[in-house]
């Protein structure tokens, strides 16, 4: 499951019996290879180059983790930040539970709980575990966007170089 990153189960155990080689980890995706992340985010930041220059009344400049962002796609960040906002959210609950708890044993069971107190209790180990989840697929979303934030940027660094004159690389310092 990508959740729970079950993936990695049999590639761990290969790798507890032998070292593991470049062909024992699969293919990666192809939208993730660096020929296609550096063609999405070049031809957005030309795009954005281009409206810019001709069309005055946009005040917005170029930007390149706009470009980024969009190539990599705007849906998969914003379903980040909202797996983020809701881990967060639910880390609370573990700690109202515990309130609710404590007043109910407190009181002998005199306390109303908000849900049955076995329930609440189930909810004490489920809760953190999904919360986990949530974390665990943030990163996993987070590290994609960087391995392709940097693999789209070194190589629009690299093909600007390429485009630099001699006496344009002379002028500027590489140290």
């Amino acid at each position: 499951s990508r959740w729970t990153l079950g993936f990695l189960t049999p590639i761990l155990r290969y790798g507890n019996t032998k070292a593991l080689e470049v062909e024992d980890l699969g293919q990666i995706r192809s939208r993730m290879e660096a020929s296609k992340s550096y063609e999405a985010v070049k031809l957005l930041w030309e795009n954005m180059v281009i409206k810019s220059s001709t069309d005055t009344s946009i005040e917005q400049a170029p930007s390149l983790p706009r470009a980024v962002l969009h190539g990599y796609g705007k849906g998969l960040f914003y379903f980040a930040l909202l797996c983020y906002i809701l881990s967060a959210a639910l880390g609370f609950v573990p700690v109202l539970i515990l309130g609710d708890l404590v007043r109910y044993f407190e009181t002998n069971g005199l306390s109303d709980t908000v849900l049955p107190p076995w329930i609440e209790v189930v909810l004490l180990g489920i809760i953190p575990a999904l919360v986990g989840m949530l974390q665990t697929r943030i990163q996993v979303i987070m590290t994609h966007l960087s391995v392709f934030a940097r693999t789209s940027i070194s190589m629009l660094v690299f093909d600007a170089t390429l485009t630099v004159s001699s006496t344009a690389r002379g002028a500027s310092s590489t140290g």
